[in-house]
């Protein structure tokens, strides 16, 4: 994909700057006003022709899409998805987006998906097409429709030429830990790790970009809640909140209290929490517990089923949890695995 225009200072004039179409441009000497006029002049771009001129070409439109995204959604998205458009643009060259047929996606996965197997096998795949599984191939598929989706609906393009790509689906990998489990894992965690996981009990939030990044400051102790104002969706203008139990407000005073700044929950090192070293604790959780297939989301997904269980609406679970009612029906409901649950309904259902 062509090299993105982007906001750079030029020290010796105090200017924010930019480089179009070959030629450097003043922005502004204050970052805000830099970046409006940034996105202005973006804006006035003439947008690519499908009818009457030249048709764009993927590519075109993949620049388009993830300028857009960068506006709208957070960076770890935009960098997911720039990796899945960068990898079909170098699979389908400088073709244009009118010419794709499903059988290049379908090619285009085959042969990520083929190096997963052999990867599997203990071969060596293709360094163009990095081995990928069932449910990345999902994602992979999910962001070239969402893509073409994206630009037909501003007036780029008329149609999308693979409307009939079937996305697939995500394997469920999340179990969800009984109340001995956690019980046992959070008895053994050492001090530090045990109340980040505490913590992942009692509110189901996300671990790293939501609950790592909790300070003394987000907490509103009359109201027993946690405003998060940087979150997976708050360039979409939403609230992320979290509800606090009588358990969490104990602790969060506890932690508040020897770190009135910074991060609540840390590390021996006195560091957030990160994925690295949170997956440490629970490969070791694993082997002494023998507890199998734990992951830091583990939590999470247990803390929504078991909210669904106890008859929760998935309206009221989604505000708990900062997720749409939709995403929590399509990807969260693990009530298979709740099979005291189910047989509860069961009696209910004929008596």
């Amino acid at each position: 994909m062509a090299r993105k225009p982007s906001i750079w200072f030029r020290e010796q004039t105090g200017w924010y700057m930019t480089t179009y179409r070959g030629k450097q441009v003043k922005l502004s000497q204050d970052p805000k006003e830099a970046g409006r006029a940034f996105h202005t002049l973006l804006a006035q771009e003439e947008p690519p022709e499908e009818v009457g001129g030249v048709r764009p070409t993927f590519r075109k439109l993949a620049d388009l899409f993830l300028t857009e995204a960068e506006r709208t959604v957070s960076a770890e998205r935009v960098k997911v998805q720039k990796v899945y458009l960068q990898s079909f643009c170098d699979h389908v060259g400088r073709k244009r987006a009118a010419e794709l047929k499903v059988h290049h996606v379908t090619e285009w996965i085959h042969r990520h998906a083929a190096a997963g197997h052999a990867q599997k096998r203990g071969k060596a795949g293709v360094k163009k097409y990095p081995a990928w599984g069932p449910s990345t191939c999902t994602t992979a598929r999910s962001v070239i429709t969402a893509c073409l989706n994206w630009a037909v609906g501003q007036g780029y393009i008329t149609a999308n030429p693979l409307a009939r790509l079937k996305r697939g689906s995500y394997a469920r990998r999340e179990r969800i830990l009984t109340a001995d489990e956690k019980r046992r894992i959070r008895e053994w965690m050492p001090a530090g790790v045990r109340e980040f996981v505490y913590a992942l009990e009692q509110t189901g939030a996300r671990p790293f970009s939501e609950l790592a990044r909790v300070t003394a400051g987000m907490v509103d102790w009359q109201a027993a809640s946690v405003t998060l104002k940087e979150h997976k969706n708050a360039k979409r203008g939403k609230k992320r909140v979290i509800y606090l139990t009588d358990g969490m407000k104990v602790l969060l005073r506890r932690l508040s209290a020897e770190y009135p700044d910074g991060p609540l929950f840390r590390t021996r090192t006195g560091n957030a929490w990160n994925k690295g070293a949170v997956l440490k604790w629970v490969r070791r959780a694993e082997q002494a517990l023998g507890i199998p297939r734990l992951s830091p989301y583990a939590w999470r997904h247990t803390y929504i089923t078991e909210c669904l269980a106890k008859g929760m609406s998935a309206d009221i679970v989604a505000e708990l949890v900062g997720n749409s009612p939709a995403t929590i029906h399509h990807y969260y409901s693990h009530l298979d695995q709740k099979s005291d649950a189910l047989h509860a309904a069961a009696r209910r259902a004929v008596g």
